[in-house]
């Protein structure tokens, strides 16, 4: 019995050893970080997954979680919400059981999910090369992109499954089944307003992308006084252009980029 406690003691040891040891500079996963504007789409935004890893992999295992950040700002996930609904794969490899969970998914911040990759143990072209270099590897799919302009982040996270008191954890495995921490990158995303057309973005002296009595005065300053920070050469008919797009909405006609 007592030979037994110090062997289990050894085996605890070495599996913290390695659970809780510093990730390898190598070996990491990263969110894209990218700028969108609202709308919707099949899908409206692609948000790319990429590797390194100095050893073949057999596995890979991606829990993740979904927050907005500022202003409401929040992109929902593809359906249907399955794997081949919410990823798109760019390799071939680890694709003999590909998982995605979402059952906690409900289209509100915070949101979380699991996606994984495995290899084939008959087919050993399906393990995942090392890559020294970064590899783009999935690609997550959003329909829609909320009205809410700012910032949304895609974290890693630590995710309990069902009520067993499991979690699941972000990680590679080897191909000797061995566990392999990774370095995470999150992706940080902005949510803003489009470009507007040339004619509206021409009177837009304030260049925030709404037309408004702050542009009128502006644009006043440039064609009766010529001072101020005018973006070209201004005549009175535009002022009247700009007093109706402020005041009735009517669209500014032609102008060019």
């Amino acid at each position: 019995m007592k030979n037994f406690l110090i062997q289990l003691l050894i085996c605890l040891f070495v599996y913290s050893s390695a659970i809780f040891a510093a990730p390898d500079p190598r070996d990491s996963i990263i969110i894209e970080s990218k700028t969108v504007n609202p709308g919707a789409g099949a899908p409206a935004v692609y948000l790319r997954v990429l590797i390194t890893n100095k050893d073949s992999l057999s596995n890979i295992v991606l829990p993740l979680v979904e927050r907005s950040i500022t202003g409401g700002a929040y992109m929902i996930l593809s359906r249907p919400r399955n794997f081949n609904g919410v990823v798109r794969p760019l390799t071939t490899t680890l694709s003999n059981y590909r998982i995605f969970v979402g059952s906690r998914y409900n289209d509100l911040s915070p949101d979380t999910v699991t996606i994984a990759g495995h290899f084939d143990p008959l087919d050993r072209a399906t393990l995942e090369p090392p890559n020294s270099n970064r590899k783009a590897f999935w690609e997550i799919k959003f329909d829609t992109v909320r009205p809410g302009l700012g910032n949304l982040e895609v974290d890693s996270a630590l995710i309990k499954v069902g009520d067993v008191g499991s979690w699941n954890a972000i990680y590679f495995l080897d191909r000797m089944g061995d566990i392999i921490r990774v370095n995470f990158v999150k992706g940080v995303i902005t949510v803003q307003a489009p470009d507007p057309p040339c004619a509206i973005a021409r009177l837009d002296l304030k260049e925030d992308k709404v037309l408004d009595m702050t542009d009128v005065v502006l644009l006043m300053n440039c064609v009766f006084l010529g001072v101020g920070d005018c973006k070209g050469v201004y005549t009175s008919a535009d002022v009247v252009i700009l007093l109706n797009a402020v005041f009735t909405g009517a669209a500014p006609p032609g102008g060019e980029c």
